[in-house]
């Protein structure tokens, strides 16, 4: 079986809105290794479409998955079979437009979560560490590129005795499941 395609890398970054804050003064030399302690204070809360885009990407990643081939100890690179570019072209579309829309609604309520931060932490509050919302803006990432590939015999082997073995795992876990 030769595997024709396409390689898809792929970078999806969402800020994380905490800061780390050393506290070594207050741990006593004698007591602790003092490099061992940090804190990290959450500069806004997490809202509804903040947390709507975390899951958006992890659902995304998710359903990519079921129309590539994972590139093997690489997280965010697939192998994409020719046959199913469209579809996955189509995927990416329909996630840029619903990504992009929802960063937009993030950004419009970014300030309303600067001004609840700022009474959540008091004195702890520093304006310095919140960017503009372009800043913010351009921290939400969504990129990706294609580049074409031929696999070397020995890696489509591989690739496809992972693909039967996981084939077999699904079957071996649907037979469980049908006689419990």
């Amino acid at each position: 079986m030769k595997i024709e395609g396409k390689l898809l890398t792929l970078k999806l970054g969402i800020p994380s809105f905490q800061k780390s804050i050393k506290v070594q003064e207050e741990i006593p030399e004698e007591e602790a290794d003092r490099q061992f302690f940090r804190l990290n204070k959450v500069l806004i809360r997490k809202s509804a479409i903040y947390n709507s885009l975390i899951s958006a990407g992890n659902a995304f990643k998710n359903e990519l998955k079921t129309l590539t081939i994972p590139w093997p100890e690489v997280g965010s690179v697939f192998i994409v079979p020719d046959k199913l570019l469209p579809a996955v072209t189509a995927l990416i579309d329909k996630f840029r437009s619903e990504w992009e829309e929802k960063v937009e609604r993030f950004v419009a309520e970014y300030p309303e979560l600067i001004e609840e931060a700022k009474a959540a932490l008091g004195k702890y509050f520093d304006p310095k560490d919140y960017p503009s919302t372009e800043e913010i803006r351009s921290k939400f990432k969504f990129n990706y590129i294609f580049t074409e590939i031929e696999l070397p015999e020995k890696v489509q082997e591989e690739l496809k005795e992972q693909m039967l073995q996981q084939w077999q795992d699904v079957k071996e876990m649907a037979t469980t499941i049908l006689k419990n």
